[in-house]
């Protein structure tokens, strides 16, 4: 039995493996049928190989907005070269980098082919497309772009199809390589290595060194990002590529790697040139269909319809070209992107003066740090929009620094204490800036920023300090316009763009692109930007974007340079690198960046001080619409006066100084409600009484309470944190002020035959006044509650009077002088004294006794004259039951004999004898 039931066993084995061979073999030949299918799909489905096809001579047509013509692009800008044109270095470079086998396979590198597939497999990003430069060349003239998906496979067995069965049987290598050079758009208007060499180094292709040729080499692979006017550092970091793998197939040796890299890429760029007028314009429009297609306007005919507003870039070219503006000089230069605010779509682009520029397209492609037009973005918008701050939100303007204990300074050195929200960003505080930083929530900066498409520099995830002032990597002045533009139109960020519309003339596909229009912010936080801005221009330090009749909302920038550049160039401390001022209309919004690309250029940017701000103007001018001419309050906006200086914002009361009044902008729902007590009449004291006695008025009163508002007390349950500031800053303000205000207390005065006089100020609840002058009418008092230093508030005064018949004010006078003199042997006689009583004379009613004592303190009867001495007298009076006293000094001193000179004459003979 055990036999059997193993025999079976071996026999259901034998059966599955059986199976699963037959199932092996089935997919194997559906694989092979399949991929015969493909293919023969791929070879029905190739194009037609057309000679031709590998030199287009179609044109792409741009069109602007308005469906004007504005260039076209393509084959005419094609300078062809041969194989024996091309310098040895050149095409050692293309090889090195783009097929290193190229001159051993057929037009397909299998190993690398493969390595490729199952890299991509794997998803390393570093495996590559395993193409050779016959297979780019299929792509280039006969096939297209696309990389992924089921069309990208296609696509590629296509590309080796037509390498290998058309190509390499119909063309030598040297022909091959010819075309891989001549067919590709090498961005800058750049048709092929002819042109190229041309645009980017002012030279023909054959003077190339290694150098050059490395860099051009590395732009087949994308050249937009690595375009050397663009993006300089991209182009750095592939020519070292190129330069390496040179190195590692043996073309060039270490030292020769070594030198090529030490030259500047900036160096190595001659002189741009355009005929042109919107060339800088194209140049976008060109790295953008790339960037959306993957397809070049220089190789692949169609009609681009796009963004331009050709009345607006004349004008702008107008500007930039001497006609309507006066440069202070020929190497300043200006970098200028203006958007549509409702739109975003890019209206106006100027990368740089004149017909002849070096370096960059200044619009797009430069990154500078925008110093203080970092603030709207970086500081105050995050504030409004998550901590819901508004146009009044108070900042201390003060010493301050980084958390790191670094300090800052204000542009003028000063500080002005309380400032608003408004008032900080319109006059450009540092100290508020960095404060607004501070006291925003870290991860809500990057949030904002980001949304608005500008990258800041993280550590850690962190974004630091330095960004509040707008010391980072920098931005461009496209950039810097969109970002602004979605403050003007309530809060809706747009990419800037171009192209609006693509139609294929081969075979009249159309590719339509809207803009992608994102909510960012709140209409709210939008229009408390706007508002703030528009008062920098108003009333602020950004008075250069002022235009009359129109509402223009603008922030300028400075950056200055590092120690170390001031100092290996030996250039002034307050001199300036960058100016920057981005603004934006009701209908456009304008970045414009202002400087020079080289220090020995110029340094001083400040020194143009009168003219960069009018080149703004002048552009802003004339570029946007004549309506609307003022920015919209949203419904989620509520306008409110407040009394200005109140922590936290408080409503005036009847007594607040008008000139104390703002009016101030806040999200709905927030605006405060209480009203200020800080001018309000303090209030009268009670239980006023006075007691007169012997020409002596005392008064008492009951103390009034200092008014909660300038309590600490009051101040520690009143504010918050949250606000702009640190609730300990904003206490240590208010008390700085209480203090200013003096001390609390009551001031006296006496209204007397219809004047009042103010007598003294005390912190007490009494006080005693001399009345001896004033029994000659009714004597009213008055005490008022008041500040020691600041009377706005004092009190109407709580009052006592006093009828003149209820007074007795006695006085007691001397008759004659205090203080009396006289010769020894002179006769004194006594005046004494006179007793009035409410100045009526009743010395007759009084009892008057005197006493006299000398110098030794000896009583005597009356003043002796006989010997010099010095007497005091005494008088007492006594009158209606009080008793008064006064007093005088007699000085009694030595008779001075006068001298007879005979008398003398005959003594001194008389003493000789």
């Amino acid at each position: 039995m055990a036999k059997k039931k193993k025999k079976k066993k071996k026999k259901s084995k034998e059966k599955l493996i059986s199976k699963i061979i037959t199932v092996i073999l089935i997919l194997i030949l559906i694989g092979i049928l399949l991929g015969i299918a493909f293919i023969g799909y791929v070879v029905i489905s190739a194009p037609d190989f057309n000679p031709g096809n590998l030199y287009r001579k179609e044109s792409s047509i741009v069109y602007d907005r308005n469906g004007e013509v504005i260039a076209k692009l393509g084959a005419e800008q094609r300078k062809t070269i041969t194989y024996d044109d091309m310098p040895e270095v050149l095409i050692d470079a293309i090889i090195a980098t783009e097929d290193s086998r190229y001159f051993q396979h057929n037009g397909v590198d299998l190993p690398r082919f493969m390595k490729a597939v199952v890299g991509q497999l794997l998803r390393r990003s570093g495996s590559g497309g395993g193409s050779t430069i016959t297979m780019q060349v299929s792509k280039n003239a006969y096939t297209s772009g696309v990389a992924t998906g089921i069309k990208g496979i296609i696509r590629k067995f296509t590309d080796i199809y037509l390498s290998v069965f058309k190509l390499e049987k119909n063309y030598t290598k040297e022909q091959i390589l010819e075309y891989y050079v001549n067919i590709p758009d090498l961005s800058s208007n750049s048709f092929g290595v002819a042109a190229a060499a041309e645009n980017y180094f002012g030279k023909d292709v054959s003077e190339l060194n290694l150098s050059e040729a490395a860099l051009l080499a590395g732009l087949f692979q994308a050249p937009t990002a690595y375009n050397p006017y663009f993006y300089p550092e991209n182009a750095t970091e592939r020519r070292a590529t190129v330069l390496r793998l040179m190195r590692r197939h043996g073309y060039i040796t270490e030292d020769e790697e070594r030198m090529a890299n030490e030259i500047s890429v900036e160096s190595l760029l001659g002189v741009r040139t355009s005929a042109n007028p919107y060339q800088s314009f194209i140049d976008v429009v060109t790295a953008e269909i790339n960037e959306k297609t993957g397809e070049s306007p220089l190789q692949t005919p169609m009609k681009i319809y796009t963004t331009l507003d050709k009345a607006k870039q004349d004008h702008l070219n107008k500007v930039i070209n001497g006609e309507l503006f006066t440069w202070p000089n020929d190497t300043v230069q200006v970098g200028i992107a203006a958007t549509d605010i409702e739109t975003g779509g890019i209206v106006a682009l100027s990368g740089g003066r004149n017909t002849v520029a070096l370096g960059t397209n200044r619009a797009v492609g430069m990154r500078k740090q925008p110093g203080s037009a970092a603030k709207p973005i970086f500081d105050y918008g995050p504030g409004v929009e998550y901590n819901n701050w508004s146009t009044y939100t108070p900042f201390i303007d003060e010493k301050w620094g980084y958390s790191n204990g670094g300090q800052i300074k204000n542009w003028d050195g000063q500080f002005y204490g309380f400032l608003t929200l408004r008032r900080s960003l319109g006059l450009s505080r540092n100290v508020p800036a960095l404060k607004a930083f501070q006291n925003n929530n870290n991860k809500n900066i990057y949030n904002f920023v980001t949304s608005l498409g500008i990258e800041p520099e993280t550590e850690d995830g962190w974004v630091h300090e330095a960004h509040a002032l707008g010391a980072f990597d920098g931005v461009s002045p496209l950039q810097m316009a969109a970002a602004y533009a979605a403050f003007g139109n309530g809060g809706y960020y747009i990419k800037p763009y171009t192209v609006t519309k693509i139609v294929y003339m081969d075979s009249n596909q159309t590719k339509e692109y809207k803009p992608s229009k994102v909510k960012v912010m709140s209409d709210a936080t939008a229009y408390i930007i706007t508002n703030s801005l528009v008062w920098a221009v108003d009333s602020g330090l950004s008075a250069g974007g002022r235009i009359s009749g129109m509402q223009v909302a603008a922030k300028t920038g400075t950056s200055n340079f590092d120690a170390r550049t001031v100092e290996a160039y030996h250039i002034p401390d307050n001199a300036t690198k960058d100016y920057w001022i981005v603004g934006y209309t009701p209908t456009v919004s304008l970045g414009l960046w202002y400087g020079y690309d080289k220090i020995t250029d110029g340094y001083n940017v400040m020194a143009d001080n009168s003219r960069k701000d009018t080149v703004f103007r002048t552009v802003l001018k004339g570029i946007t619409e004549k309506e609307p001419t003022k920015f919209t309050v949203p419904k989620s906006v509520t306008a409110v006066g407040i009394e200005n200086g109140t922590i936290p914002a408080m409503l005036p009361s009847d007594g607040t100084p008008s000139n104390m009044v703002t009016t101030e902008y806040f999200k709905s729902g927030t605006e405060p409600t209480e009203v200020s007590p800080k001018y309000q009449r303090l209030s009268n004291p009670t239980g006023l009484g006075v007691v007169v006695d012997n020409k002596k008025a005392t008064l008492t009163w009951k103390a009034v309470n200092v008014p909660a508002y300038f309590t600490e007390s009051w101040m520690e349950s009143h504010i918050k944190d949250g606000m702009g500031d640190t609730k300990e800053n904003y206490i240590k303000y208010r008390k700085e002020e209480v203090e200013k205000m003096g001390s609390f207390g009551y001031d006296i005065y006496i209204s007397y035959k219809g004047t009042d006089k103010y007598m003294l100020t005390t912190t007490e609840t009494s006080a005693v006044i001399d009345i001896t002058n004033y029994s000659a009418d009714d004597i009213k008092f008055i005490v008022r509650t008041a500040w020691s230093n600041d009377k706005s508030t004092i009190s109407s005064g709580s009052e006592y009077i006093i009828k003149k018949e209820d007074l007795s004010i006695v006085n007691v006078e001397l008759k004659g002088s205090a203080t009396v003199t006289l010769n020894t042997n002179n006769a004194y006689y006594d005046q004494s004294v006179i007793v009035l009583d409410n100045f009526v004379d009743v010395t007759a009613n009084s009892i008057i006794t005197y006493t006299v004592t000398n110098s030794s303190n000896q009583m005597l009867s009356e003043v002796d004259t006989s010997t010099p001495d010095t007497y005091k007298i005494k008088y007492k009076v006594v009158y209606n039951g009080s008793t008064y006293e006064k007093e005088r000094t007699v000085i009694v001193k030595e008779a001075e004999v006068p001298i007879n000179n005979e008398t003398n004459n005959g003594q001194n003979e008389n003493e000789s004898n």
